[in-house]
Formats: structure tokens, sequence, C-alpha cells
């Protein structure tokens, strides 16, 4: 995403300012901390004063929290029991990251403390990574794993669904010739146009092996 200096007008039009006061917390497992965000911990990784997540989290109005889904899980039965896994409804909005390698228990155990009105917004692109599986679940014979498919993955049983869609266009990260490769190669099957404006190049150094000085010279293109 562009920033809010690069495209001021965006900025303005769509971003609520507000947000830059409402608190950052991130379930962590190592004690480090990240400029503008509270860490909170487990039971067995907390100090002495520590809140527990669940408190730090229903103490204000709004925030916005981090976690992967073991983390969430963690958050939940650090606060109640195993067996009381549903129905404690802290979040109104859950955002799952990379759903094409996301499977179905992931997603799920992600979604604990999504309350029952709550919006879910998926992100992820099935032309990546599927989920790791070790099984040939595909050939599975059992009604129920055919019925259920919970081996796919978070993105693809969605997208069966039709649900609503945005799809992406402009890369603010790849080289505009790199972009362009994976639009022809890639998601042009997606009637996607995929794309970039930008056109930075490395500086130019020179390097003794002639091979690393051909691939790192700024003049050589992705053909």
């Amino acid at each position: 995403m562009p920033s809010g200096t690069a495209t001021p007008t965006s900025s303005v039009q769509y971003f609520d300012r507000r947000l830059l006061d409402v608190p950052l917390y991130r379930m962590h497992h190592p004690r480090e901390t990240v400029e503008g965000t509270v860490a909170l911990y487990k039971k067995d990784r907390r100090k002495d004063g520590d809140p527990k997540p669940t408190e730090a989290i229903m103490a204000q109005q709004w925030c916005v929290l981090a976690a992967t889904p073991g983390g969430i899980y963690g958050m939940i039965t650090d606060r109640w029991d195993a067996k009381r896994l549903f129905g404690h409804d802290l979040c109104d909005c859950l955002v799952l990251d990379e759903a094409s390698q996301m499977n179905l228990p992931e997603a799920a155990m992600a979604a604990l403390p999504l309350a029952p009105g709550g919006r879910l917004v998926v992100v992820g692109d099935p032309r990546q990574m599927p989920p790791i599986v070790q099984h040939d679940w595909v050939a599975e014979p059992r009604r129920t794993i055919k019925e259920y498919r919970t081996y796919e993955s978070l993105y693809l049983t969605l997208e069966a669904l039709n649900p609503p869609r945005i799809a992406f266009e402009e890369s603010f990260r790849l080289h505009a010739d790199m972009a362009e490769f994976l639009r022809r190669e890639v998601y042009q099957h997606d009637n996607i146009n995929y794309h970039s404006r930008k056109d930075e190049v490395l500086e130019a150094h020179p390097y003794a092996d002639p091979f690393v000085a051909a691939v790192l010279a700024p003049s050589t293109r992705l053909s």
C-alpha cells in the first residue's frame, strides 16, 4: 500500500486518521518489542505485571490484534478451559491473510474470538502455494472427506460460495518488468491486469565475477 505522503489525496479520501490512535497488540512468542505495538504473552511467557491477552483486549473500546491461528488458540485457552472455546465474541472484524495457504481447521482456530455478527475479510492468491499436506486427500474415499474437503485452502473453499471479491491489480513492491512477466504468464488467466509503476533499479557497482556482474547489472531485464 502506498504511504499517505505519497498519495495525499487518496489518504484523505479513504483513511480515517483516528485509526492512528487505535492500540496495536501482538501475540508474541519471543520477548521482543516492536515500536508502536504492545506485546501480549501466554501464561508460560508472562512476567509479573503482564496482563492476560484477553484482559488487555477487553479493556479497550477498539483495538487491533495481530496473531497466528495458534496464537489465537493460545489466547483463548489461556483465559478459558479448552472445552469452552466458543462464544467469547472478542472480535468484530477478522482479517485472514495468506488464505491460499491456510486450511479450514486453521481458519476455524483463528476465528474463535469472532462474534456471530462480525465481518470476515479474507486475503489471498490462489496462484500461490496451497496448504502443505502429506496425505493424498484428493483420492481419499471417505464420504465426509469428499463432502467437507477440509484439506483444501480457505480461499478455494470460500471461492466456491461466490463471495464479494476485489481483485487488486497494481503492485507497489515489484518492478514494472517483473509485474508484466507475472501478468503475461499468470494473472491474465484470471483477467487481472497486473501491473506496477515502479521503475527503480539497483545502483551500478563493479564486481570481479562476470556472472555476478551480469546478474546485478541495472541494465539486466527480465525476459
